[in-house]
């Protein structure tokens, strides 16, 4: 299994699961990737409003990682948040949201926006995200 297709079983696993501890539709909570203090972090989000900070070990709960995703989730959102905040002329990377949610009840389709500063800037591919680029651009990154 790619790492593209485990982010996006981890990811909607965790909405699915966000949903539930809310009692609300897959629809209604959502997950939030940002940098805060020079670190990328995730937040499970309600409505697009932040509601707690999430660890990579909450959002993939398995006792072997044989992919190592919990160590390539941090480094791939991290990229993705830089690279997009020099792309958008953000003033700094803690102004870029990337907003994972899905338009449908039992969040079989994911989709992924980027905003700057809380308006839209554009929509994400899984591929550019969590695919074969994704992971040369880390690399390249930290090497």
């Amino acid at each position: 299994m790619s790492i593209e297709t485990q982010a996006k079983n981890i990811m909607r696993k965790a909405i699915v699961k966000l949903s539930k501890e809310h009692s609300v539709s897959c629809k209604e909570v959502q997950l939030m990737l940002r940098m805060e203090e020079g670190k990328p972090k995730f937040f499970a989000t309600k409505q697009f409003v932040p509601e707690r900070e999430m660890t990579v070990k909450e959002l993939y709960p398995v006792l072997v990682d044989v992919l190592h995703v919990r160590q390539l989730l941090p480094a791939f959102v991290g990229s993705l948040l830089v690279d997009t905040a020099e792309e958008c002329n953000a003033e700094n990377w803690e102004d870029i949201k990337i907003f994972i949610f899905t338009m449908d009840d039992d969040a079989k389709d994911l989709h992924i926006f980027a905003y700057n500063k809380n308006e839209k800037y554009k929509a994400l591919d899984w591929s550019i995200v969590f695919g074969d680029e994704a992971m040369m651009r880390v690399m390249t990154k930290h090497s």
